[in-house]
Parts: C-alpha cells; sequence; structure tokens
C-alpha cells in the first residue's frame, strides 16, 4: 500500500496570523494526519492548535520507533486529545482567558483508520464513486436541529447558528468525537473551515478527486475573499 499526500496552510487575504496548524507523516503504510484550527477572535489560537500539533508530532516519533498495536494507537490518540485539553484549559484559563483549537485527525494503519474530531475541522472520505464526511461537526445550530430542539428557519435566524459546542482547551470538559473502522476508502481530505465556507459542496468533490488539488482549493478560496485562515491535507492511497 502506498500512502501520499499533500498539505498546505495559509492565512489567507483577510487575516495577519494564521493559527491553523498542521501535520502529516507516513511511514510504510502508517500515516498521521492532522489539521488544528486556533479558535479565531480568541487569543492565542496559534498556541492552541501549535500545541496540539506539537503532542502529536512526539506521540509520532514515538510510534515509528515502537510500532505500537492498533488498540493502544487508539488509547494513545484519544488520550493525547484529553491531555491537550488540559493542558491548554489549565494555562489560560488561570489567566482569565479562553483559548482553544478544533481539530480534524486521521491515522492510517494498515488496514484500519481513526477519525478524531472536536469543533468544526471535517474529515473527508472517497469511497469509489461516495464521498461521505467521517467527521462530526460540533456547531450549535446542526446539533440543535438533529436534537429537536429548534427548527432550521430558528437556525437560519440565530445569531449562534455556527458558534462551536466543542474545541480542544476551551472548556474544562472535553466534547469530542472519535471512532475507528476498516479503510475501505483510496482519498481521505482533513480541511479547516476556512476551505469549506468558500468551497461549495462541488468544489470539494471536485478536489477529492484531484491528487493534488492546492492550486484549485486556493484558487477558489481566494477569489470569494479567502476572509479566513485555511488549511487542508489531501491524502491519495494506492493500494
Amino acid at each position: 500500500m502506498l500512502i501520499e499526500y499533500v498539505d498546505f496552510t495559509s492565512c489567507g487575504l483577510v487575516r495577519q496570523i494564521n493559527q491553523d496548524s498542521i501535520f502529516a507523516a507516513t511511514k510504510d503504510e502508517y500515516g498521521l494526519f492532522a489539521v488544528a484550527d486556533g479558535m479565531g477572535g480568541h487569543f492565542g489560537g496559534e498556541i492552541a492548535s501549535g500545541t496540539l500539533i506539537d503532542m502529536l508530532k512526539k506521540w509520532w516519533q514515538e510510534f515509528i520507533s515502537e510500532m505500537y498495536e492498533f488498540d493502544k494507537c487508539y488509547d494513545d490518540l484519544r488520550q493525547i486529545m484529553y491531555d491537550a485539553n488540559e493542558k491548554i484549559y489549565n494555562e489560560f484559563s488561570n489567566a482569565g482567558k479562553i483559548c482553544g483549537t478544533t481539530i480534524g485527525l486521521l491515522f492510517i494503519f494498515n488496514d484500519r483508520y481513526i477519525v478524531i474530531n472536536s469543533g468544526d475541522t471535517r474529515v473527508y472520505a472517497k469511497c469509489g464513486l461516495k464521498i461521505t464526511q467521517l467527521s462530526k461537526d460540533h456547531i450549535y445550530g446542526k446539533e440543535a436541529v438533529i436534537t429537536g430542539n429548534i427548527t432550521k428557519k430558528e437556525v437560519t435566524a440565530s445569531p449562534n447558528k455556527n458558534k462551536l459546542t466543542a474545541a480542544i482547551g476551551s472548556k474544562k470538559e472535553l466534547k469530542m468525537y472519535i471512532a475507528s473502522a476498516p479503510l475501505k476508502a483510496n482519498n481521505f481530505l482533513i480541511c479547516s473551515d476556512g476551505v469549506y465556507k468558500f468551497c461549495n459542496y462541488l468544489n470539494i468533490i471536485t478536489a477529492m478527486l484531484m491528487k493534488d488539488p492546492q492550486q484549485y482549493i486556493t484558487k477558489i478560496i481566494e477569489k470569494n475573499g479567502a476572509g479566513d485562515n485555511y488549511s487542508f491535507i489531501k491524502i491519495n492511497i494506492e493500494k
């Protein structure tokens, strides 16, 4: 199995600081890919995303040295989210500040994968002709509609419709999504909201079909103003 990837991050055309941090690495039939998007509008978003990515980098070096079993990888990556949440929350809450980062993570282990997300960074998979969002959006509007607490019409009018309900480090209690499954997809895309908010679903599908979608995505986003940081990792798998 051959794993190839293209990764890209930019501060966009409006913001001066890139609060996104990304990591992508492979070894043989293993790969770790993560996009962390520091919470915009809050102090130190780039610190939060950088802290989480640094912890994942450290774990990856340990993994390729020791080659852990799959179950240990699952437990380790899950625990890193809790450890990062505690570290970021304690550091900034003690100073009276809110700081956090979303995360979209994909770990490929031979013929299986693990996906983790907290917040609104997304992980997409392409299996044959079908494209599926593997991650779960932790956004007030979507969650409220799913639980039946609010109608779609009320969501549209709500000023909180796009408010995050989860992020690493923003609250003492961590909310995240984690799952594992057999590896059947041949393409994955991990992206911050700065990508899919400026690229419509057709653009996402087109990008998923490309081996290197960098110029395409950048052209679409910057044409629409690039009002946010935007980052993505495109993963191609050949068996």
